[in-house]
């Protein structure tokens, strides 16, 4: 997905998603029923050491929380989505 800063085709950044076929990404993550590349949300966060707060910084409020808005794909500059320097 290419991003643009006030339509400026300079300003280009690239986001490289990665999700499974079947997660869904709207569902809430505290729920229940949320899965991140096939498996249940709640045994991927524990398995990669996240919590909440570096996923969710300030927004939403807690019953919000989805995958849709999860801080989990960086933003980089690079035409492969990496920040540029590799």
């Amino acid at each position: 997905v290419a991003l643009a800063e006030d339509g400026a085709a300079d300003a280009a950044r690239r986001v490289t998603l990665v999700f499974g076929l079947h997660d869904a990404l709207k569902a809430p993550c505290g729920g229940g029923g949320a899965t991140f590349l096939g498996e249940e949300w709640s045994a991927f966060v524990e398995r990669v050491g996240v919590n909440d707060a570096m996923l969710w910084p300030s927004e939403p409020p807690a019953d919000e929380r989805c995958l849709w808005n999860a801080r989990l794909f960086p933003i980089g500059d690079g035409a492969d989505g990496t920040d540029g320097d590799d």
